[in-house]
């Protein structure tokens, strides 16, 4: 199958806007390929920049039930946890 060769973890720090979005494009197009269940996304805390242009890509992705951000001490608002259907 090809989830052995998809890694569910996109690590968006560093990265200016245009490259992230084209970034969480490729990303999420593998894990719907993939069929994941879940991805999680390190954008960092910063100005908040990339968790905007997360959220935006986010909305224009189909099967999504769910985002959050998990505890402080998994990256807390740092990082986005994204659900798919299963």
């Amino acid at each position: 199958s090809n989830s052995a060769s998809f890694d569910a973890r996109l690590d968006l720090r560093g990265f200016r806007m245009e490259e992230a979005t084209k970034e969480l494009e490729v990303f999420f197009d593998k894990a719907l390929m993939t069929n994941a269940s879940s991805v999680r996304i390190v954008h960092g805390k910063g100005d908040g920049t990339l968790r905007k242009i997360v959220r935006k890509k986010m909305k224009e992705i189909p099967g999504i039930t769910e985002f959050y951000h998990p505890e402080e001490s998994q990256g807390g608002d740092g990082v986005t946890i994204v659900k798919f259907v299963e």
